[in-house]
């Protein structure tokens, strides 16, 4: 075995999808497994790897913060964002890496918004908003608004936190972004917010591919917004991943048959 995804209860994941696809189109003869770990022998883990066990990992839900304790090295944009989603072994020092930033970022790019200068506004104040925080703030975003029930009093310079009432108040936006898992399946017909809000922006992310279209999604193309879900976040992200461990850059363009055969898989073939 020579990469894996880690996580408390993984379920179904297409990582090892996009990984065994990624190794069979550049020749590589890896392994890409789900290796499920109790939070008490995740040091167990760690010491495992640091002696060969695994050449790098993924990290999903809930350990991104936690593994931070185990890691020689963290990036300093895994730093800011407070997360680590891809563990690099170095010779047996363990280097930690937060490939969701640029997950968003080409996301982003993708979509063909462009950032600079203009407000942009997140829902919810989860793990995924900081990293979409950090790509914000480095598209050099003119504003960037918080959402949340509560308003977050611990937030990134620069940031403004605001509540779903005063989120109504907000007169123009950009770029609009949603962090929460309001409308993901099976609750597919909830959307976190309005109609009315959704149409004063120009584009709109929804960080859940399932359903493919959420609700939010929905309103925002019968507005005319430009939308894009959050699958293509989880390839590009994947192939950053892949970046750091095989110490070399990708085009993404050429490995777009990874992320169309993900389409196929997700979603039946349903472009």
């Amino acid at each position: 075995m020579d990469y894996a995804l880690i996580g408390e209860k993984l379920g179904h994941s297409y990582s090892p999808l996009i990984h065994r696809k990624f190794f069979e189109i550049e020749n590589f003869n890896f392994g890409y497994n789900l290796l499920e770990i109790q939070k008490n022998k995740l040091e167990e883990f760690v010491n495992k790897v640091k002696n060969g066990y695994l050449k790098g990992f993924n990290v999903t839900i809930p350990y991104k913060q936690d593994i931070m304790d185990f890691l020689d090295f963290i990036d300093e944009k895994a730093s800011n964002i407070g997360a680590v989603n891809t563990v690099v072994n170095k010779n047996g020092k363990l280097y930690g890496y937060n490939t969701d930033y640029y997950g968003y970022l080409l996301t982003v790019l993708k979509l063909g918004a462009k950032v600079e200068g203009e407000t942009c506004v997140i829902l919810g104040n989860g793990g995924s908003a900081k990293a979409v925080i950090e790509a914000l703030k480095d598209l050099k975003a003119k504003e960037i608004y918080l959402v949340s029930r509560n308003l977050n009093k611990d937030v990134p310079l620069g940031v403004k936190s605001i509540n779903y009432d005063e989120l109504g108040q907000l007169n123009k936006g950009y770029l609009l972004t949603n962090c929460t898992p309001v409308g993901m399946f099976p609750n597919v017909g909830d959307s976190p917010v309005s109609k009315e809000i959704i149409g004063k922006f120009e584009f709109a992310i929804d960080l859940i591919y399932n359903p493919k279209m959420t609700k939010f999604l929905e309103e925002a193309k019968q507005l005319n917004l430009r939308i894009e879900n959050g699958l293509y976040m989880l390839f590009a992200q994947a192939i950053k991943a892949e970046e750091l461990w095989q110490e070399q850059s990708y085009d993404l363009g050429k490995l777009n048959i990874i992320f169309e055969e993900l389409v196929s898989k997700v979603y039946g073939g349903i472009k």
